[in-house]
């Protein structure tokens, strides 16, 4: 909850997230087959976004961070010209 108290930038997701379900309403009440369709999928990117945000940086929540959890520098890198390699051939 500190973090979002300490920065109220990250309330527009929210705010997104209730234009997107005005849009739903609106959609269906108009009867138009785009507008509800992409007003959910809106509203599912803000959902994700909006637990990205509350968990960011801990991958397990409040105990290993992204950097803890990712590997080595040179099997990083390993993986990615390997991975690379094999796509070029």
């Amino acid at each position: 909850m500190h973090r979002w108290l300490d920065r109220p930038y990250l309330f527009i997701v929210p705010l997104v997230a209730l234009f997107a379900i005005g849009g739903t309403l609106t959609g269906v009440r108009r009867r138009r087959d785009n507008q509800p369709f992409l007003m959910i999928v809106l509203l599912f990117i803000c959902a994700y976004a909006t637990f990205a945000i509350s968990f960011w940086p801990y991958m397990i929540p409040f105990s290993l961070t992204v950097a803890q959890a990712a590997s080595p520098h040179a099997s990083l890198a390993f993986m990615f010209w390997g991975r690379a390699c094999s796509y070029s051939l």
